[in-house]
């Protein structure tokens, strides 16, 4: 929470500041859309794919770890 209230106080400072053009204030939770993917899936296809063993176990590699 605190971490939320710290960006948008950021945001909001540097969106008031003169030298700017019109500008957009976007935030994005990128964990819940991280988390949203169905990680069996997109390697399965890669595999049909035919993508290499190495290209596809170094990102399982990092998920599950």
């Amino acid at each position: 929470m605190v971490v939320n209230l710290l960006l948008a106080q950021g945001m909001v400072k540097h969106y008031h500041q003169q030298h700017l053009s019109s500008c957009c204030a976007l935030k994005i939770d990128l964990m819940k859309a991280f988390d949203s993917v169905h990680w069996d899936i997109v390697f399965q296809i890669l595999d049909a794919l035919g993508f290499h063993p190495l290209f596809i176990n170094w990102p399982v590699a990092c998920i599950t770890t």
